[in-house]
């Protein structure tokens, strides 16, 4: 974990990065650059495709209740492959031995409230702070169809 400072329109800010250099599941990484928002960029980063990297997300939506996961899964919808971000969703299940996820993750969305999600707005930008209402019925509405 650690911090990162940036200035963006003017404005000063501070976000928190978290990497997990030793992950428990053993998914095949693959080789990607990383564009951070200060401008630097990491190349041959070793990382999973988008859709098991969202299937964790979803499941530490179930898990827990940080809003840097619904934000990170509502941000990665227009980018992801819904054939195989369903086959990594059962997948995880069967490996983390979750049942239904899709069910299990649509509940924890309705039920919590949008504003115990943003507390967690210290990992993202202020210029990018999100609707977290809008946040939960995007969510909802996209693994709903995933069904």
């Amino acid at each position: 974990r650690f911090e990162a400072e940036y200035t963006e329109s003017w404005k000063k800010d501070r976000i928190r990065i978290d990497i997990n250099k030793k992950p428990k599941a053993k998914i095949k990484p693959i080789k990607k650059s990383a564009l951070f928002l200060t401008g630097n960029t990491i190349a041959n980063l070793n990382t999973f495709e988008l859709e098991s990297l969202v299937a964790r997300k979803i499941l530490a939506m179930v898990m827990r209740t940080d809003g840097k996961d619904f934000y990170d899964t509502w941000h990665s919808i227009p980018k992801l492959d819904a054939k195989l971000l369903k086959k990594e969703i059962e997948w995880i299940s069967k490996l983390e031995n979750t049942g239904d996820l899709l069910t299990k993750a649509l509940d924890r969305i309705n039920s919590i409230d949008a504003k115990d999600l943003s507390k967690f707005n210290n990992y993202i930008p202020v210029t990018r702070r999100p609707d977290w209402v809008l946040i939960k019925r995007d969510a909802a509405n996209f693994l709903e169809s995933l069904k």
